[in-house]
């Protein structure tokens, strides 16, 4: 089984026409929907797409670390470039059932069942 990207949306901007205030420094949440290859099934994964130079700022405001998983980073805001990388990660992500290709999904985008646990 593979995944597949259906859409992206983002709550704080309309991605195919978005501009960033400052292209060199930004940050937005941004959730691809995807779902197994073939099937109308979608399923929420948010990350961050940032800017290096974003990331620096944040480092800087406090001097502390900041981790860094479920980050998505480009050099300029490109809406294609950046679904069609979601789209190849998507397509290079297989296993036997949906939970495992899911499962490691959610190492690049934070999957919305990631911590469900189903009662008995």
């Amino acid at each position: 089984m593979r995944a597949e990207l259906k859409s992206l949306h983002s709550p704080d901007a309309d991605l195919p026409t978005y501009v960033p205030l400052d292209p060199s420094s930004f940050s937005l949440l941004v959730q691809a929907m995807i779902g197994p290859a073939g099937s109308v099934a979608e399923e929420s994964f948010d990350l961050v797409l940032c800017t290096p130079d974003w990331l620096r700022s944040q480092c800087s405001q406090d001097r502390k670390p900041l981790f860094g998983a479920q980050h998505l980073i480009v050099n300029h805001y490109d809406y294609e470039q950046v679904r069609s990388s979601i789209a190849d990660l998507c397509s290079s992500i297989e296993g036997s059932d949906w939970a495992e290709v899911a499962s490691k999904l959610n190492v690049y985008a934070s999957w919305e069942f990631a911590n469900y646990v189903s009662e008995p």
